[in-house]
């Protein structure tokens, strides 16, 4: 007969209420710490190693520089061409970093071939928008959840670096996932306001930890099922469209959007949300100096293929793009 009277301390309780996480699936995590953003990701590992200046291409979420002077550190920005890697040369010095993105989760190749030619200790690739891709041989890998997963915030960061961490705010990431909880059933547009606020709250990077309750929604989803209906939406866009000026090669890459490059971008956006199919624009407000990354900001369409739709609703979309084109 087992023993009762030898009873951790911190077992965890049998029985009870349930509690919201369903928990079907068990998958590990992209990153060793979980942080409150991919931001506070890269403000801890810059705490860390004491970076004094980090190099970071122009055509970037303002997040990240915002993030990288907070951790009281410079950046210099740098030019990409065509081929979504560096042009030109960078002025690499000791106790610098160089920041590589992983743009709409397209570009392994081009990180790939990069780090052939970078100093990979000093190299952080941005994997915010490739939640699935394995970690880069280099100094660090940073994660986004929230682009993929119904989560409310967090961060992941792959790094052999020991990274400072305080607790995390539980309460903070209940209130942030109430624009979730309102979705349900609803148009975006209803719960569009709590939505800009959870984004708000995640402005300035800290050292906390990933909530539980996020930490518990990651690891819950069906990623399997993620995984493949983006790329079976993605193949099916590429099939309708056709070869195009951006040409991205899927391969075995799991991608945040469907980007399509068009002569009118901006009107081309438009039209799609008078028709109820909201784009983003990645991102606006940049100073971009090179022309290849002003028409890339300014004519792409990012078409959404995640998990929520399948090839009918391509269809659809596809259908209503030939109209307007």
């Amino acid at each position: 007969m087992a023993r009762t009277d030898d009873q951790r301390a911190d077992a965890p309780t049998i029985g009870g209420h349930f509690s919201a996480i369903v928990d079907e699936h068990d998958f590990p995590p992209p990153g060793r710490y979980g942080y409150e953003s991919a931001r506070s990701c890269l403000y801890a590992l810059i705490k860390a190693v004491g970076a004094r200046r980090v190099h970071m291409p122009h055509y970037i979420c303002d997040a990240v520089p915002n993030a990288v002077a907070e951790a009281g550190c410079a950046f210099e920005p740098y030019a990409i061409g065509r081929d979504f890697e560096i042009s030109g040369d960078v002025d690499f010095r000791d106790g610098d970093l160089i920041l590589l993105v992983n743009y709409y989760g397209l570009c392994a190749a081009s990180i790939e071939r990069q780090l052939e030619k970078l100093p990979r200790e000093a190299v952080v690739v941005d994997n915010s928008q490739a939640y699935f891709q394995s970690p880069f041989p280099c100094l660090a890998n940073i994660y986004s959840p929230r682009k993929f997963l119904p989560v409310p915030d967090g961060g992941f960061i792959e790094t052999a670096a020991v990274l400072p961490q305080e607790a995390a705010d539980e309460e903070a990431s209940f209130r942030r996932f109430r624009y979730l909880l309102k979705r349900v059933g609803s148009e975006p547009q209803e719960s569009r306001r709590d939505y800009l606020a959870a984004e708000e709250s995640l402005e300035k990077p800290t050292l906390r930890a990933m909530s539980a309750l996020t930490r518990a929604m990651a690891r819950a989803a069906d990623q399997d099922f993620i995984v493949r209906r983006r790329r079976e939406n993605f193949r099916a866009f590429a099939d309708m469209l056709g070869i195009h000026e951006l040409g991205f090669d899927l391969g075995n890459q799991v991608p945040l959007t469907y980007p399509l490059m068009l002569k009118k971008g901006r009107e081309a956006r438009a039209y799609l949300i008078e028709k109820k199919i909201f784009t983003p624009t990645y991102w606006p407000g940049l100073d971009l100096a090179d022309e290849f990354e002003r028409r890339f900001a300014r004519d792409v369409v990012f078409l959404p293929i995640d998990h929520r739709y399948d090839e009918r609703d391509m269809s659809y979309i596809y259908d209503i793009l030939s109209v307007y084109l």
